[in-house]
């Protein structure tokens, strides 16, 4: 009984196998119909896919592509002939062959069971994966016209990838040896698909395609300022001063390059490197002399209590643009600081006299000087709040009582 039993179930398994690998025969026939049933060949090979039996066997993965690529060539015929086709069909079925594709290439370099490796599908394999190069460019082209960027990123990719893993057809072999150029869809691919990933905001995608995409040269000052973006919005401070620096390097300073340049200053000033961001400012300052960049740097002396330079950059920021009040209010606080140190010493003189005349002569004299640069600050600022407070405390030292009640209530 237990012999019999075991044939019968040798028989049972042996029956699935041999009905599974009929379906796989079942669904390469449907395809030679006049008016084939794809859903229906769709179904057998899937069945077969899903068996044990017959999971590993190439010609059912070789078979699965065949009907992907059925239902690709169908849409892609009425997509030529302005015929309306399902879009996402036509290249969710050419997705599918070149997955099948390779799977079926996997399966058909395998050893058999004496150690030989005879391929019997992987020359027809490659073959139709070159045929199929190019419509995954027009995949990714959809795609980004749809706005799925990060599907638009995979085509691109697979489009870029195949001749890395599956070399080139003869026919595009031989185009390339008689026109003796590069081909340069290679250098469009990577650029795209290096901007889809981007626009996706997918980082971990991105940040290696814009990497790779800067290399071609092409349109590098946006794949510098894209990754310049991202760095900035991971707060990436040494990737954000590396990329920037590398940028001005490969481009020189130029107006479209400044801000890479104001990104290395300003990574400098939070860093407390004072020093290095007025070298670079200097860069800026040269290739274009800004009003702002002249304040900044002032701004950068007096942090290193270099007040005779910082004053010397207020001025010229001036020069270029007489109507900075935040200047002019900027060049009366030396001064006005200058007088507040002061008076902490002269408050420690206990004299009368010696402290009326050390305030008259220390720093009534400092005050006067920083009056005019507040008064123009006021000019051009009324709601400046700093200069008014300054202003306030100028006249009431000094006794301009009518100044002084001028600015009531402000």
């Amino acid at each position: 009984m237990k012999k019999i039993f075991l044939m019968a179930v040798l028989c049972l398994v042996g029956g699935t196998a041999f009905a599974q690998k009929k379906n796989v025969s079942r669904a390469n026939n449907e395809l030679k119909q006049e008016k084939p049933n794809y859903e229906e060949a769709r179904q057998l090979v899937k069945e077969a896919r899903e068996n044990p039996e017959t999971q590993n066997e190439p010609r059912t993965w070789w078979v699965s592509a065949e009907v992907e690529d059925a239902i690709f060539l169908q849409n892609d015929q009425k997509r030529v002939t302005n015929q309306s086709y399902d879009e996402v069909a036509m290249y969710k079925a050419l997705e599918d062959e070149y997955a099948f594709l390779q799977q079926a290439l996997y399966l058909d370099s395998l050893p058999n069971a004496k150690g030989k490796v005879s391929p019997k599908y992987s020359k027809k394999i490659i073959q139709r994966i070159h045929d199929r190069h190019m419509s995954f460019w027009d995949a990714a082209v959809i795609s980004y016209k749809n706005k799925d960027y990060k599907k638009a990123y995979e085509m691109w990719n697979t489009y870029l990838l195949i001749p890395e893993k599956y070399g080139i057809s003869e026919e595009k072999k031989k185009q390339l040896e008689e026109s003796g150029k590069v081909d340069s869809t290679y250098i469009f691919g990577r650029y795209y698909a290096a901007l889809a990933a981007y626009i996706a905001k997918d980082y971990d995608l991105a940040i290696p395609a814009l990497n790779r995409a800067k290399e071609d040269g092409y349109d590098v000052l946006t794949i510098y300022q894209c990754l310049n973006e991202l760095y900035t919005n991971q707060k990436d401070s040494a990737n954000m001063f590396a990329i920037s620096q590398e940028a001005i390097e490969r481009m020189g300073i130029t107006k479209d390059t400044e801000n890479f340049l104001l990104q290395m200053i300003n990574i400098y000033i939070a860093k407390n490197q004072i020093n290095e961001a007025i070298a670079y400012l200097d860069k800026a300052i040269a290739a274009n002399p800004r009003p702002e960049y002249y304040k900044v740097k002032g701004r950068l002396y007096e942090e290193v209590n270099n007040e005779a330079e910082a004053m010397a950059c207020f001025e010229k920021a001036l020069e270029l643009d007489p109507n900075m009040a935040d200047v002019w209010s900027e060049m009366g606080r030396i001064y006005y600081n200058k007088a507040y140190e002061e008076s902490q010493e002269i408050n420690k003189i206990k004299d009368d006299k010696e402290y009326l005349k050390a305030r008259e002569e220390r720093i009534f004299p400092l005050y006067k000087k920083a009056l005019p640069y507040y008064e123009k600050a006021y000019e051009l600022d009324p709601n400046n709040s700093d200069c008014i407070f300054a202003l306030k405390g100028i006249y009431y030292t000094l006794g301009m009582e009518d100044k002084l009640k001028s600015l009531e209530g402000k």
